[in-house]
């Protein structure tokens, strides 16, 4: 990167494994990859804090400007490769960039949730507009269902299933609860159980896929056996996440029980 380094938040888990695919490719040097928290104080000055809460930066070490967010992205990437400098100077395909950036951004937490205490922020969470939330929830349970139908998991005939809808009105009725309990941070709430979707979605499409292909005359109790296992994983990504939120017990073990019923329904759904 030369005389530029890029600032990242090192709380962010999502932020630290974009770090790490940027090392890995090539787009970025060890030497100027800087978390905020650990950052030198002499450079601290040309960072805007608030905007740096919503998007990384890309620091100029000689005292130039400093580039933010879809701006230090398309930076990194133009330098490296024509292509990318070709692409980004088309205005749409810019706009569409920055939009999904904007997205993804806002809701990084949701996505993946920080494992990491901060130091120099006390902090470094991004605004959650309620546009974005709702952007993300769309975004996120689309994709699920897409997965699932990528891996002919998800069918036409599914749509007949009684228990199909039984899941969705459970996911409804989950979410109506969380509103009436949470009516302050509801959408931050619903952000998270979109992320809980697609992970889980990915993990037992993935499942199916394998067990459609390769073992499909095994017997019933192999199955469940099978798919402990990514339930397990589940479970783990529904645990941190409402560490993270700091659910009561109640919510908890409702989520809990709504989470294990929409499993069930979806299993049963599509292996009768």
């Amino acid at each position: 990167m030369g005389k530029k380094s890029i600032i990242y938040d090192g709380a962010c888990t999502l932020c630290i494994r974009s770090k790490n695919s940027l090392l890995r490719l090539g787009l970025a040097q060890k030497d100027y990859t800087w978390a905020y928290q650990e950052m030198p104080d002499e450079y601290l000055t040309a960072v805007d804090y608030e905007r740096f809460r919503n998007e990384m930066a890309l620091i100029d070490l000689e005292g130039g400007e400093t580039l933010y967010g879809p701006d230090a992205v398309v930076h990194i990437l133009s330098s490296k490769s024509l292509i990318f400098k070709w692409l980004f100077s088309i205005g749409l395909i810019y706009r569409i960039f920055a939009w999904f950036y904007k997205i993804v951004a806002l809701n990084r937490t949701a996505i993946m949730v920080p494992r990491l205490k901060k130091v120099r922020c006390a902090s470094c969470e991004p605004d959650t507009p309620s546009e974005y939330r709702w952007r993300w929830v769309t975004i996120a349970m689309s994709l699920g269902i897409l997965i699932a139908w990528a891996f002919g998991v998800l069918k036409a005939e599914n749509l007949s299933h009684p228990r199909f809808y039984l899941g969705i009105l459970s996911l409804l009725l989950l979410f109506y609860y969380l509103i009436r309990r949470n009516k302050e941070n509801y959408l931050e709430i619903a952000a998270h159980a979109a992320g809980l979707f697609v992970w889980a979605m990915s993990l037992m499409s993935i499942g199916f896929f394998l067990m459609d292909r390769l073992f499909e005359n095994l017997p019933i109790n192999i199955w469940i056996l099978f798919f402990a296992i990514p339930g397990f994983f589940i479970y783990r990504d529904f645990k941190l996440r409402s560490d993270f939120l700091q659910l009561s017990i109640e919510e908890r073990v409702l989520g809990g029980l709504i989470l294990g019923l929409i499993f069930l329904l979806f299993y049963l759904s599509l292996i009768f």
